[in-house]
């Protein structure tokens, strides 16, 4: 019984800050289900799309995920012209943080989930193909915050995080701007990574990080 009064409880206030944030016709499907504890900090209607047929929970954020590595409090901040795309079966574990400035884009397929504690940061995009699997702690960072000069020539500050299809990343792992990741891939513990890897089923390791093995597979 209390089980059933919790749950009802979660959906009752989900459905409450889909009101707020979303479309009518969209919030009356409940399709993000947000856990009460989130704060919410900046954010404006429209910000968040949906790439999926409307249906409840297509998007959950800050649930318990792996017990004791949710240390951080839950956060989603997005500024105004900014935005957030997600497809069905997304799931992002309590201790997530999302921060998304002005010209920020966020793109997440299908059956997606991230453990506790991870960050995404985006002034570019950061687009992650389906059936991904993170563990806690992954940074995600597509600007290096402060201008950086060579010789007297500024360096490029930000650039495009790409991630491909199947691919797990492994725990206390920094994926940095213009990283790209192909499909079947998987990032090992405590990887820098923060270059092209455009060769699929690899195991990536390493800070930085580099190729170690090929015809790499991975179960969820």
């Amino acid at each position: 019984m209390m089980y059933r009064i919790v749950i009802f409880f979660y959906y009752l206030y989900s459905f409450c800050w889909c009101l707020r944030y979303l479309e009518l016709k969209q919030a009356i499907h409940i399709p993000i289900l947000i856990h009460p504890k989130v704060r919410t900090k900046e954010l404006h209607r429209g910000a968040i799309c949906f790439d999926a047929p409307l249906r409840h929970g297509l998007f959950s954020f800050g649930f318990e995920g792996t017990i004791g590595q949710s240390n951080c409090q839950s956060l989603i901040s997005i500024r105004k012209g900014g935005k957030m795309v997600v497809g069905r079966d997304v799931q992002m574990a309590k201790g997530t943080r999302i921060v998304i400035n002005e010209k920020g884009l966020i793109k997440i397929g299908n059956h997606f989930w991230c453990n506790g504690d991870c960050y995404f940061f985006s002034t570019k995009s950061i687009l992650i193909g389906n059936d991904n699997m993170y563990g806690w702690n992954i940074s995600f960072n597509t600007s290096d915050g402060h201008n950086i000069y060579e010789n007297g020539i500024k360096k490029t500050v930000e650039g495009d995080i790409r991630i491909g299809n199947n691919v797990w990343i492994a725990s206390h792992c920094l994926i940095s701007k213009n990283t790209n990741i192909a499909d079947g891939c998987v990032v090992a513990q405590n990887s820098l990574v923060s270059k092209i890897f455009d060769e699929q089923n690899c195991l990536i390791a390493g800070s930085p990080a580099k190729k170690v093995r090929n015809n790499i597979s991975w179960e969820w």
